[in-house]
């Protein structure tokens, strides 16, 4: 074969490939153009991507927070967003909790108003606020005598399934936030990774910026 009849094989070769990747490349500017367009129609706002490796690609650094409640072997940590069992995250937007405790296979966690009740997994269980509690704001959130304790201005509270209270006797251990270890605080790099929005991601790579 020819080196003229060699070359134009290697460059037909070439072109199919180069065309197919600039099809593609095109495809996609249309479509997230289109997206984009359609911003709030598609909600890409609001839809939120949280990963080590993407927080890295926007040189952005995960805050996970040097505290948690000790809940048997899991921890419960919180930040604004959410609040996280172990590595499960189990809530969403709620105030910082002002205890968690583990009794039997529940965990109690409690904020002014409210408390609630997640299995060790991280499902929720029920959520105890209002009238169902023997009084408001919850100050501090304990245990005693295998039966979780909540303590506010008018007393100090027992109860062994979070509904049934009853004046508490005997002196609870109160639930105390705590240096996480190091150990934990890696294992939370990826959950606590900051969260880009799709609309930003998609935009950066319509605009060629990433």
């Amino acid at each position: 074969m020819s080196y003229r009849a060699s070359l134009f094989r290697w460059l037909r070769h070439w072109h199919a490939r180069i065309g197919l990747v600039a099809a593609l490349f095109f495809v996609f500017l249309v479509v997230s153009g289109i997206a984009l367009n359609h911003t709030e129609s598609l909600r890409l706002d609001e839809r939120k991507l949280s990963a080590h490796w993407l927080a890295r690609w926007y040189g952005l650094h995960a805050e996970v927070p040097a505290r948690g409640f000790k809940l048997g072997d899991q921890y419960l940590t919180w930040d604004a967003q959410q609040w996280v069992l172990d590595t499960a995250p189990v809530a969403r937007e709620q105030p910082p909790p002002l205890g968690a405790v583990r009794v039997g296979e529940v965990c109690y966690v409690a904020t002014r108003d409210t408390l609630f009740l997640f299995a060790a997994d991280g499902r929720l269980i029920d959520k105890v606020t209002g009238e169902a509690l023997p009084a408001l704001p919850l100050t501090r959130l304990g245990a005693v005598d295998e039966r979780v304790v909540i303590a506010s201005a008018q007393g100090i509270f027992a109860s062994s399934d979070g509904i049934d209270w009853q004046r508490a006797a005997g002196e609870p251990s109160w639930s105390l936030a705590e240096t996480l270890p190091a150990e934990r605080s890696s294992a939370l790099q990826e959950i606590y990774a900051p969260a880009i929005s799709s609309e930003r991601l998609l935009l950066d790579l319509h605009s060629g910026r990433i």
